[in-house]
């Protein structure tokens, strides 16, 4: 998602405690307007400057307003809960284009790609208000579908394997995760780790060809063999349960 982010100046300290639960659709009421000329107006009106989080172009840009974690000033009562989505355009006067719709459908995908399956109002729907328009398609938009819905538990692609969590898409990634009786580590991709070994906190452990952690048992790499306990320690200068003798390296001794 490009979002294009102009450099502007608020006249003041931004209050940074957003906390995005819901997204608020508006339009500009103008015809024609940049984000630069929204902030001018706000500015105007007394305020930090422009209260909206982004603005929605007709020829299907989108401009970065206010930082998403400062609270906004578009919406009363919700403006610490809140995403503000501006449009350029006056919809009492005329009506939203398609590739409008478009960023706009990017732009939720976006969104609720960092805060979760938040849900959409228009501006009147929670203020005494006719914005966005009588032309604005309110009821479309709130209800439009931008994301693919995603089948829970494994999955891979050529790069390797991940674990989908929920059916918005998320996975896992760069940590440990218990799953149906075994344990597998997650890089900061969100790629299982299969056939290498992983050092944690002063430990080696193997990540398996089938993902899991191996626990108590014997490891063959590279020539030599290597025991796992059965929190999926590698043991070094001991004897193993079953009777044999492993180096300082974990190998064993032949």
């Amino acid at each position: 998602m490009d979002i294009i982010d102009v450099g502007l100046k608020f006249n003041g300290s931004l209050s940074y405690t957003n906390n995005p639960k819901e997204i608020v659709l508006h339009h500009a009421e103008s015809i024609k307007c940049t984000i630069q000329d929204i902030h001018q107006w706000h500015l105007e009106n007394g305020w930090l400057g422009v209260g909206y989080h982004f603005l929605i172009r007709k020829d299907g840009t989108v401009y970065k307003g206010r930082p998403e974690n400062a609270v906004g000033s578009h919406c009363p009562k919700h403006n610490s809960i809140s995403l503000g989505v501006c449009f350029e355009g006056d919809f009492t006067k005329e009506y939203i284009s398609d590739t409008q719709k478009e960023a706009y459908k990017e732009l939720v995908k976006y969104i609720r790609a960092k805060y979760g399956d938040i849900p959409i109002y228009g501006h009147k729907d929670l203020y005494s208000t006719k914005c966005p328009g009588v032309n604005f398609p309110l009821d479309e938009l709130k209800n439009i579908l931008v994301n693919k819905t995603y089948k829970i538990g494994w999955d891979k692609n050529s790069t390797g394997w991940y674990y989908i969590t929920n059916i918005q898409g998320w996975y896992y990634k760069d940590s440990w995760q218990y799953i149906e009786g075994d344990w597998y580590s997650f890089d900061n991709q969100g790629y299982a780790r299969e056939s290498k070994w992983l050092q944690d906190e002063g430990h080696w452990y193997y990540l398996k060809n089938n993902c899991a952690m191996a626990k108590n048992e014997w490891i063959e790499y590279n020539g030599k063999s290597y025991y796992l306990n059965e929190h999926g320690e590698m043991l070094v200068n001991t004897t193993t349960p079953d009777g044999y003798k492993v180096d300082s390296t974990g190998a064993w001794v032949k």
